[in-house]
């Protein structure tokens, strides 16, 4: 039996004119994405413009942000959260280490006996 065999043609692969699939708005000449993530969630945008405070209301279940996280712009913490993103910066809702649960109590407490119910 005579086995066929098919030349191999390599194809260059080019991204959709308008802005390729890393973007959802390939028409968005604009700039005003944001890269806005926090823990395991990262999306890239249209909130440029918008307070902090705008953003983490609209996008709290979405990317499952902490109430408590606080904000971070392009690596810089950020106490006022009606600061208003630019187009091209990252956003960071973040919790430090040992934040997370944690003791609420006074630390004169930490050695008392704990009750549970």
């Amino acid at each position: 039996m005579s086995e066929q065999t098919r030349a191999r043609t390599h194809t260059a692969l080019t991204p959709p004119p308008g802005g390729g699939m890393d973007t959802a708005w390939p028409d968005d000449d604009s700039g005003g994405l944001v890269q806005v993530g926090t823990g395991l969630y990262s999306e890239r945008l249209p909130v440029g413009g918008m307070t902090i405070e705008d953003v983490r209301e609209t996008f709290a279940d979405r990317l499952d942000i902490d109430p408590g996280a606080q904000p971070v712009i392009d690596g810089q913490l950020v106490t006022d959260e009606s600061t208003r993103v630019q187009p091209g910066q990252q956003l960071a809702f973040v919790r430090h280490a040992g934040e997370k649960g944690g003791w609420h109590g006074r630390a004169s407490d930490a050695s008392s006996p704990v009750d549970f119910p």
